[in-house]
């Protein structure tokens, strides 16, 4: 069996996967990792390059879903049906620094005693500067659980995972987070964290699948993913772990609050909704959220734009 494959879902980011895929194949070639594509697209652009010969990888295996499975299903396919000792599950945005792939390639070969691998962005989102093996559920939960709901973060041990245990109805939008935590408790695994070397490169100019409902994902969606976990979390943990990742990630911050009244993402029929949310998981106070939200968003888009200039 392959010791390492990249299993990528993805939709509508053939622009973005195809070059990234080019740029990382002679690597990919090189060290024999496999990559398998399971296209969600309601485009063909994807599908047109692979069946072209576009793509010089030499263990290339594509799966076309007609019609899409949507994106929490594809992700867990990408899992389960990917044929390798270890899987890469690699969001369609990113490419993978090519040193860092060497090294990690390395690794895994030499070190097999670990479930779980996660890593850093270029942009170092996670401040553990130094490599390190967390050895319960609860610890990574604490000190890295906000990191790891991008998806392209975390290296699989095949095996380790139980997709029996694992009821996907229960985790919308972040099937991943359940088989990470599922994996680390039941199995009592280990998740060997990297370190601050800059592993995943991001390509961002395309929105995501869940930017037109931004709050709806990562405040309602993402508190039933925590409860549902088996980790037995009381309310207290439940909202540490949405502040982290709204603090860390910027998705509550004053920044990201201006870009979104831009693009009528956030309103006052948004602040209504999730004021009391607002209030326990932004540091940004109400009242400059209800200025923001009756701000025109031509008005936000012309300042933004002149600041530009």
């Amino acid at each position: 069996m392959t010791l390492l494959a990249l299993a990528i879902p993805t939709y509508n980011r053939s622009d973005i996967l195809i070059p990234h895929l080019k740029e990382m194949c002679d690597t990919l070639n090189e060290l024999e990792v496999d990559v398998y594509i399971y296209d969600d697209s309601s485009d063909s652009y994807t599908e047109n390059s692979i069946k072209s010969g576009e793509l010089a990888i030499k263990n290339l295996y594509y799966k076309r879903n007609i019609p899409g499975n949507g994106h929490d299903i594809n992700l867990r396919t990408a899992l389960k049906e990917t044929n390798a000792e270890y899987i890469w599950l690699l969001g369609d945005s990113f490419k993978i620094d090519l040193t860092a792939l060497r090294k990690i390639h390395e690794f895994i070969y030499n070190n097999s005693e670990f479930d779980l691998i996660s890593v850093n962005t270029n942009n170092e989102r996670v401040g553990i500067v130094e490599p390190k093996c967390f050895n319960t559920a609860l610890e990574v939960y604490e000190k890295l659980g906000w990191h790891l709901t991008l998806t392209g973060t975390t290296i699989y041990k095949k095996k380790a995972i139980n997709f029996d245990l694992n009821i996907i109805e229960n985790y919308k939008n972040f099937p991943q987070i359940s088989i990470i935590f599922e994996t680390l408790h039941y199995n009592n695994s280990q998740l060997y964290w990297w370190g601050n070397s800059p592993v995943l490169i991001p390509n961002n100019s395309k929105k995501s699948y869940w930017m037109n409902s931004i709050f709806q994902t990562f405040i309602d969606d993402l508190r039933i993913t925590l409860k549902n976990l088996p980790l037995k979390l009381s309310d207290k943990q439940i909202d540490f772990f949405i502040k982290d990742h709204a603090i860390r990630s910027g998705i509550c911050s004053f920044k990201n609050f201006i870009s979104l009244r831009g693009k009528n993402y956030f309103n006052q029929n948004v602040l209504k909704q999730y004021q009391n949310d607002f209030k326990k998981y932004s540091n940004t106070p109400i009242l400059v959220l209800k200025i923001i939200a009756v701000i025109p968003s031509s008005l936000i888009n012309f300042m933004i734009g002149f600041l530009k200039h």
